[in-house]
């Protein structure tokens, strides 16, 4: 399967659109990733909690802007369906920052 090989530059960062994309840098990539740990519950009481909240809208400001608007759409509708930790993790996969 082939990827997009058009891309688009946010700050220093060039990501690929399209099935293969990539994010060169790694602060931001570490960046995300300590977002995501925060906004993934420690337990029931912490669910929808304001640190809690607070901190899965930041994960989601920061790692919807790696996304084309269709991308955008598609993934909001596959929330829905999920737990704040799958939900995570697939935006997380769907930057590229994991895989599988």
């Amino acid at each position: 399967m082939g990827g997009s090989t058009t891309g688009r530059r946010t700050s220093s960062v060039v990501i690929q659109t399209g099935e293969n994309k990539l994010i060169a840098d790694k602060l931001i990539a570490n960046k995300l990733i300590a977002l995501a740990r925060a906004a993934i519950p420690e337990c029931e009481l912490d669910y929808a909690s304001e640190r809690q909240v607070d901190a899965e809208n930041a994960f989601y400001d920061m790692a919807l802007e790696y996304l084309t608007e269709p991308e955008r759409e598609s993934l909001e509708r596959w929330l829905l369906k999920a737990t704040v930790a799958e939900g995570v993790t697939e935006t997380l996969r769907r930057i590229g920052i994991i895989t599988s």
